[in-house]
């Protein structure tokens, strides 16, 4: 599973006076796999496409080093950068994980998310994951703010993976948030029904991060 997450500016070191705008430009591409060797084998082999136009990626060097904070310490990623074969756009490629321009992973922020949803206060939540108020008010504001286009992708999602689900099951909830939560755990679940489990490493919210096209706490989230 594969999503493209935005565009960035990057420097491509082209030095000629012509300049092709397709090569100014990166995106960020969200891959759930189980390893980074996975992902080298599946780049080496040309199974990676361009989200642009569908050419396959091949490697091209690594991003910059990155520290991400998780549930259980933090850890250091060096992304890989991939580029298309045929329209030349690079792609960093990062792992279901990571969230684009956040410090903590999705493991951290669903959590931080899952408890407000079932009526814990970010002064609580935030004792509990060892960050600071601001910050947990932060995540939850942006993401009551896409509660809406959540709760659509999410349910979008389920009915994709399982045609026979039943959306009453979002009622009872209160608030757009805990809607937009319980849409997107379902969806997992149905996912887990279809395929089997999660393989190791592999955490129900990566799959909602892949699932939101890494925007869960942007304002570019949308079904």
């Amino acid at each position: 599973m594969v999503t493209r997450v935005g565009n960035t500016p990057t420097r491509t070191g082209h030095r000629s006076s012509y300049r092709d705008p397709r090569r100014e430009w990166s995106t960020s591409l969200i891959v759930l796999l189980l390893s980074e060797q996975v992902l080298e084998r599946k780049l080496a082999a040309g199974e990676l496409s361009c989200p642009g136009c569908g050419a396959c990626l091949v490697p091209w060097g690594f991003a910059r080093r990155r520290v991400i904070r998780t549930l259980g310490g933090s850890r250091t990623i060096v992304p890989r950068r991939a580029r298309c074969s045929s329209c030349k756009m690079t792609h960093v490629v990062l792992s279901s994980e990571v969230v684009p321009r956040r410090r903590d992973d999705a493991g951290v922020i669903g959590h931080t998310l899952l408890r407000a949803a079932n009526g814990a206060r970010a002064a609580e939540i935030a004792r509990e994951i060892g960050r600071s108020r601001e910050t947990v008010r932060n995540w939850i504001s942006r993401f009551s703010n896409n509660a809406l286009a959540a709760e659509v992708i999410g349910t979008q999602a389920l009915f994709r993976f399982d045609a026979h689900a039943d959306p009453m099951r979002l009622v009872w909830r209160a608030t757009p948030l805990a809607r937009a939560v319980e849409a997107l755990g379902l969806c997992v679940a149905a996912l887990v029904r279809l395929f089997g489990p999660l393989r190791p490493g592999t955490t129900p919210w990566s799959v909602v991060n892949v699932v939101t096209g890494g925007h869960l706490l942007s304002a570019e989230l949308g079904p």
